[in-house]
């Protein structure tokens, strides 16, 4: 296996001749915990993205427990390119997660970014190795171990580096000095989330992508941008701001699976509609390919939340059919009684609006014969 590895890694490309290999792939989606599944990753592919991400997977978790790995982490042969995620802060436990799957993606990546407290800031991995030198240093070495050993190009997803002044602001020229040190360490591609880990919830600012274009051009490897990115125009502005090869979307396409499509963009007509319509799609395209035994069953609780993402809201309206959110079966049942139910609300609604403006023509018809009426009186007592 080892002797295979080396004579492999000989042919191993890197930078634009990797990237180049995936077909310079523009719309990706991002590693989202439990939320860029396989059935959501094949669905998003459909709807013009072009490189997905697998879910972050904590490489401690990954490497010691075979039940983790098959129940976490699927693969399908439609399923390409794609990068398969890793935290962690062990070299070696990371390296030998790495290894249970090179052989099934194009690219292991290896996560810098994830700014979760609960998560990766109780086991000291994601965004939070990026404070000290010494951690940062260690990230290096975990880069370097990867691209020695593994078959295939390692890429990396980082944030800015928090200012000492400032941790809402990032530190562009820590930054671009630790993303040169990822390069030379053997990253193939780099994506760079334009915010701090402090940079979220009510304090959250717009992503700084004048800050990822510094970075960009500080290097000789591809560059994906991520962040504030919830609309085809947000898209092609963070193309053109950030000068990065590609463009990184997470929740943009949570909210809205046909971002990429130019789709569902703000004030759109019947847009409320195309989200059940989108909903349903989704719903049936999981139902059909589990049913054809092409996908192994998801957990129920992840379909749903990508229901609620897309259509939540409009459950407000009709609070029953939300308590039937149970198989997917049913949630296809319950997704399509919605879209009776509010379109039948809608109608009703636009017909009594409509008898509103009769009855608001007649009153104004009604008010000006009496004016008229007056003017006349009034008109005979001047005479």
């Amino acid at each position: 296996m080892e002797l295979t590895r080396k004579r492999t890694e000989l042919k191993k490309l890197r930078g634009y001749d990797f990237y180049q290999s995936l077909g310079s792939p523009k719309k990706v989606l991002a590693p989202m915990v439990q939320m860029s599944e396989l059935p959501f990753r094949l669905y998003m592919r459909k709807q013009g993205v072009e490189l997905c991400y697998s879910p972050m997977m904590i490489s401690k978790h990954f490497h010691s427990s075979r039940r983790f790995r098959k129940r976490n982490l699927h693969f399908h042969q439609k399923d390409r390119p794609l990068f398969v995620q890793f935290a962690g802060n062990d070299p070696n436990v990371v390296l030998k997660s790495a290894q249970y799957v090179e052989n099934k993606c194009d690219a292991i990546d290896f996560n810098m970014g994830c700014p979760q407290q609960r998560v990766a800031g109780k086991g000291h991995y994601g965004s939070f190795l990026l404070d000290t030198e010494e951690d940062r240093q260690l990230c290096v070495e975990i880069v370097k171990k990867l691209d020695q050993n593994l078959i295939v190009p390692v890429t990396c997803k980082i944030r800015l580096i928090p200012s000492s002044e400032d941790k809402l602001v990032g530190d562009i020229e820590k930054t671009i000095t630790f993303a040169k040190q990822l390069e030379k360490a053997g990253c193939a591609i780099l994506a760079v989330h334009g915010r701090t880990r402090f940079n979220k919830g009510r304090t959250m600012t717009k992503t700084n992508w004048g800050a990822i274009a510094r970075v960009k051009e500080s290097l000789t490897i591809p560059v994906i941008a991520n962040g504030s990115v919830k609309t085809f125009q947000d898209y092609k502005d963070c193309l053109k701001e950030s000068k990065a090869d590609a463009v990184m979307v997470a929740m943009g396409c949570l909210d809205n699976p046909l971002l990429f499509l130019n789709k569902g963009n703000d004030g759109e007509l019947n847009w409320e509609k195309e989200r059940r319509v989108c909903t349903k799609e989704f719903l049936e395209f999981v139902f059909e390919q589990q049913k054809e035994k092409q996908l192994l069953v998801v957990k129920e609780k992840t379909i749903r939340n990508h229901i609620y993402h897309i259509v939540g809201k409009q459950f407000f309206r009709a609070p029953q059919l939300r308590e039937r959110l149970s198989s997917i079966e049913e949630m296809v049942k319950a997704v399509t009684e919605l879209d009776q139910v509010l379109t039948q609300k809608e109608k009703e609604k636009k017909n009594h609006e409509i008898e509103n403006e009769k009855e608001n023509e007649k009153e104004i018809k009604v008010e000006q014969i009496e004016n008229n009426q007056k003017e006349l009186e009034i008109e005979k007592e001047k005479l």
